[in-house]
């Protein structure tokens, strides 16, 4: 009962706000329309992905189905990584956590489930932590210059885009040339810096103008831009 009460919605909700960034990202995109099949397929994943572990607590009788749907959608997360470059990783963990929830949550009384809970757990956590710490990093590297963050190839950020699960390239549209573009931007100063998952850190950009698509183009800096455009 204890579990049913506290650490199954804790997680659903952990999971949401940890990979609900990806949420609004596919929403804009379904809005905007014109989309080939398989990017239509991604962001239908990336929308509904993040509510199944809430689902299966809303409806407890269906756990079953609702794990079925994470293994499918980790199953496409799977493939698509295949071919996504620098964002492969990020697009494996969402499938991944989606599933390690769902199918945890549905099998909760053994073990694995236990296991696959709190793997699901971390990686939500990590996307979380990945907000401030982006956020505590750009103010400080600009120095009380005017800074700017976005993402390489598609403007600049939001408040959802800084979560560590999105904070990354989506410009590669899963082709070779998907090494030329960056995570996030963070600019200031004249001065480019890239952010690295792996470190959790900003580095620097030593020759932008090389690009396939440069990224001081990105955004604009302004004086405190992370508050005035996000916070």
């Amino acid at each position: 009962m204890s579990t049913e009460r506290f650490l199954i919605p804790a997680l659903a909700l952990s999971v949401l706000a940890g990979l609900g960034g990806d949420v609004l990202r596919a929403s804009d995109l379904i809005a905007k329309g014109g989309l080939g099949p398989f990017t239509t397929l991604l962001a239908t994943v990336s929308f509904f992905g993040p509510l199944l572990p809430l689902a299966s607590f809303i409806w407890p009788k269906r756990r079953g189905v609702i794990a079925a749907l994470g293994a499918l959608m980790f199953l496409v997360s799977g493939f698509f990584s295949l071919f996504a470059g620098p964002g492969a990783l990020h697009v494996f963990l969402f499938g991944f956590a989606i599933w390690a929830s769902t199918s945890g949550i549905a099998a909760r009384s053994s073990g694995t489930g236990a296991l696959r809970m709190g793997a699901a757990g971390l990686v939500a956590f990590w996307s979380l932590v990945a907000m401030p710490v982006t956020a505590v990093q750009a103010i400080a590297l600009a120095d009380g210059q005017p800074y700017c963050l976005a993402i390489h190839g598609l403007g600049p950020a939001s408040l959802t885009d800084l979560h560590g699960i999105t904070f990354r390239t989506d410009r590669t549209g899963y082709k070779d040339s998907s090494r030329w573009y960056f995570h996030g931007i963070l600019m200031s100063a004249g001065n480019v810096w890239n952010w690295s998952p792996r470190h959790m850190r900003f580095d620097g950009v030593g020759r932008p103008d090389v690009q396939m698509e440069d990224p001081r183009d990105a955004c604009v800096p302004e004086p405190n831009w992370l508050f005035h455009h996000i916070l």
